[in-house]
């Protein structure tokens, strides 16, 4: 088996930790994980197929691509040349899984032919039949790597958006009948009530798109025209970026990672929804060595993967962090402080021991203070407990994206301030000078 030959590469190679790789192999998926937990990279990851197949490595850009009907798609298979003798000459993912054919195959890197065979395979939904056109939108939102989709009516259409980057974009209008044919197909993948149009409701499926499993968190709400409908896509195993991949200054960095190696206290971010709050926190915690420091989460979703974390699908009841603190976490990730019980158990928690990182929602860094405080938390447990605030958005100019982020460690002249926190613009003009920014 392919696997197998690949193990004993890693093996000889010295190529991750035997004892690992050694649990891993029993997995019929040992190649995915070992790619999706970050043993090797994707490029890393195409070489060595290639040499174990003995098939040229080939990079794929300007690839032209010959066709690209299901049946290729169906095998992560991108034809890219026919040549005199009747012969396909194709990239795939996973020489394993094609049937058995004459075609010349090339080993390629998957992430890369995911991502053409999306491009490729771009369909108007509107033309299409109703579940191939739910499939069409889905198959649009992986490709513009949206965080959510929404599709709601109004009195003569209906409307299809995208967020991507915070932003909605794209607006798709469609007629009625076929709204009202996407709504009931989207209940029965989700298993909820086709009947009930009054009542909110909301339900999940899930969907496997370009080799990668789509987690589709699907809501309903009641409007005067119809329900709309908000759709959260976590592909669990994106590819994470670390903080300087996502915009942070050299100084916003070294900063978080002086806090991120502190034993106890509270680290918050905030800023507007689709502005990336929870990656940054998964990108802080990657930086962490989880084999000598226990890292727990309670998220509501748990949105990616995190090797050697111990993660939690959280609803808010005060028992999952009473009973997370019972398994000696040194590291608690909390999806976001929403409520006076969340906020009182964070700030314990932070109390006894153990570094709290969370998400809030503030309209700046200056106002988390206020919102902690307006959840109930006491300002001088707020002031002895904080580590860093850090508040973030997103900007666009030139069809590009940039990170603008705030960036305040709780010091001396920080925390004193905070102490006597009255007000947002009385902290701001005592602490301006400590913040650290990228615009």
């Amino acid at each position: 088996m392919i696997k197998d030959l690949f193990y004993h590469y890693l093996i000889q190679n010295h190529l991750g930790d035997a004892d690992l790789l050694k649990a891993l192999h029993d997995q019929d998926s040992f190649c995915e994980l070992v790619l999706d937990m970050k043993i090797m990279t994707v490029d890393e990851w195409g070489r060595i197929m290639s040499h174990i197949h003995g098939r040229p490595f080939m990079s794929l850009e300007n690839m032209p691509v010959l066709d690209m009907s299901d049946h290729w798609a169906a095998y992560r298979a991108i034809p890219f040349l026919k040549d005199n003798n009747g012969i396909f000459h194709i990239v795939c993912a996973n020489l394993d899984h094609l049937p058995p054919t004459s075609h010349v195959a090339y080993q390629g890197i998957p992430h890369e032919i995911d991502h053409i065979i999306l491009k490729y395979s771009k369909k108007n939904f509107k033309d299409l039949p109703t579940i191939e056109a739910v499939l069409a939108i889905l198959q649009q939102a992986v490709l513009k790597d949206a965080s959510d989709i929404h599709i709601y009516p109004q009195k003569y259409y209906g409307i299809l958006n995208y967020r991507v980057c915070g932003r909605l974009i794209s607006p798709q209008y469609f007629s009625l009948s076929q709204y009202h044919s996407i709504v009931l197909r989207l209940k029965v993948l989700s298993h909820l009530d086709i009947t009930q149009t009054h009542e909110p409701q909301s339900g999940h499926f899930e969907h496997i798109m370009g080799g990668r499993t789509i987690d589709c968190r699907v809501s309903f709400h009641p409007t005067i025209w119809g329900e709309s409908i908000a759709i959260r896509l976590l592909n669990r195993v994106i590819h994470q970026q670390s903080l300087h991949q996502l915009g942070f200054s050299k100084d916003q960095e070294h900063a978080l990672m002086c806090v991120k190696d502190m034993k106890s206290g509270l680290v918050l971010v905030s800023g507007a929804t689709g502005s990336g709050k929870t990656t940054t926190l998964y990108a802080l915690l990657q930086t962490m060595d989880a084999s000598s420091r226990s890292i727990m989460t309670l998220e509501e979703p748990v949105e990616f993967f995190l090797p050697m974390v111990r993660q939690t699908m959280w609803n808010h009841h005060q028992d999952f962090l009473k009973s997370l603190m019972r398994h000696d976490p040194d590291v608690i990730l909390i999806g976001e402080i929403r409520d006076h019980m969340t906020a009182q158990l964070a700030m314990r928690a932070a109390l006894t021991g153990h570094l709290v990182l969370s998400t809030v929602h503030a309209q700046d860094i200056f106002h988390i203070p206020a919102r902690l405080i307006d959840l109930g938390a006491d300002p001088s447990l707020l002031s002895s407990q904080s580590l860093c605030y850090l508040h973030q958005d997103l900007s666009y100019s030139d069809q590009s994206i940039h990170l603008k982020a705030d960036v305040l460690v709780i010091e001396s002249s920080v925390r004193d301030a905070l102490r006597h926190y009255t007000s947002a613009i009385t902290f701001e003009e005592k602490v301006r000078d400590a913040l650290i920014c990228v615009n």
